[in-house]
């Protein structure tokens, strides 16, 4: 089973900076997720690493973030003197260490982060990457620019729906959500070729019956706990 840490080791650290990833890489973490939106106007669009749509609950600045200029958002406070970081300034910090997933999270956010990661395929190979969603959409994007990359279509309640766009999209895993996903979703997705990812996984019980059902791979917060419990338990 592969241990993702999400949005870096976001219950130790500030979520989504390059320190809650970094001490992610420390950790040992298999993989990586994070999110990423667009911020700035027209030519000025940059990518940056952040999972709200509004700036207020992770930094010290306001508005929403597709509305604000680069400068300004880079100016802000993540937490404990962190900044946003650039989906740039992560793959380089993550580069081939760990499996990286990137949650697309705004609208037209598909062909920028498609046109940077062919333009790094030479530094971190595309197989490296799972590019997941719950926009579809988007998702559809994606598929039409690489034949290649893992898509990996996010669930929240609606299974029918998600097992219909993997398909579409010629999907490499599909992300249940804790709270919703039963033992049933797991078989299937094998059944279908799937590899199943479920989110957000923070105890041990919880870890413990997903392994029962042998699910591929988690999403924590605390990746330290997890990870080094995980590892104790397939030594014994």
């Amino acid at each position: 089973m592969d241990i993702f840490a999400h949005r870096g080791a976001s219950g130790l650290y500030p979520e989504n900076t390059l320190l809650a990833f970094a001490k992610a890489l420390e950790i040992g973490c298999e993989g990586l997720e994070f999110d990423v939106r667009l911020c700035g106007k027209d030519d000025h669009k940059q990518l940056v690493v952040f999972h709200d749509k509004k700036l207020d609950r992770c930094t010290d600045g306001k508005g929403k973030l597709k509305d604000c200029s680069f400068d300004y958002v880079r100016s802000l406070d993540a937490g404990e003197g962190q900044i946003i970081p650039t989906l740039d300034e992560v793959c380089k910090l993550v580069s081939t260490k760990a499996l990286i997933n990137i949650e697309l999270k705004g609208k037209n956010t598909a062909e920028p982060v498609m046109d940077y990661l062919l333009s790094q395929q030479n530094i971190i190979p595309l197989q490296q990457f799972i590019i997941s969603s719950f926009r579809y959409k988007e998702l559809k994007k994606i598929r039409k620019i690489s034949s290649q990359i893992k898509i990996g279509v996010l669930v929240k309640k609606n299974y029918k729906k998600g097992f219909k766009q993997a398909k579409k999209l010629s999907a490499y895993s599909i992300h249940p959500y804790l709270k919703t996903v039963k033992q049933k979703h797991i078989i299937k997705a094998h059944k279908k070729g799937l590899k199943a990812l479920v989110y957000t996984v923070n105890t041990m019980d919880d870890l413990n019956r997903l392994e029962e059902w042998k699910v591929d791979g988690v999403f924590s917060d605390f990746p330290n706990i997890i990870c080094h419990s995980h590892e104790s338990e397939n030594l014994i």
